[in-house]
């Protein structure tokens, strides 16, 4: 297989919405109260594409000619050290029938990079709880450090 990882642009709005809704199946958001939209999908997503402190990338089946995956951050100042920019991820997905770890890795890297370039010093990322050994697994062999784990509930 043969994939391109470029940034995403507006054009891909119909591809990424379509994969955030498998995305949020897998999160199994419903039982938090959190329901998902299609349309906020559609408009978080825009948002991210048109901010200059945001990276979004898109993952492209050159073969396929259609988009298998996306990762997608926003750079702010570190609050304990303003010096210190982080890369912080919001979401990083990749079709359950593409996904592998060369192709993970060389988005994760491809994110890194534009992070770099965009003033970043850290990169955080993050796992959600039905892929987590495998992402803490796959993190820790890309050089990162546990750093905190979320919780979430509904006030």
């Amino acid at each position: 297989m043969s994939y391109t990882i470029r940034p995403s642009t507006l054009n891909d709005l119909p591809e990424l919405v379509a994969m955030s809704v498998q995305f949020s199946n897998e999160l199994e958001v419903d039982e938090l109260n959190i329901k998902y939209t299609e349309q906020d999908a559609y408009d978080s997503i825009k948002m991210i594409i048109n901010q200059r402190i945001a990276v979004a990338l898109s993952v492209v089946d050159e073969i396929e000619k259609k988009i298998v995956g996306s990762i997608a951050g926003i750079i702010n100042p570190w609050l304990l050290d303003k010096r210190a920019l982080t890369l912080q991820e919001l979401w990083f997905y990749i079709l359950k029938e593409h996904r592998n770890s060369r192709l993970a890795k060389a988005a994760l890297k491809a994110f890194e990079a534009y992070g770099k370039h965009g003033g970043a010093t850290h990169c955080i990322m993050a796992t959600h709880l039905n892929s987590r050994r495998a992402l803490e697994r796959f993190y820790k062999m890309s050089g990162y450090r546990h750093l905190e784990h979320h919780y979430i509930r509904e006030l």
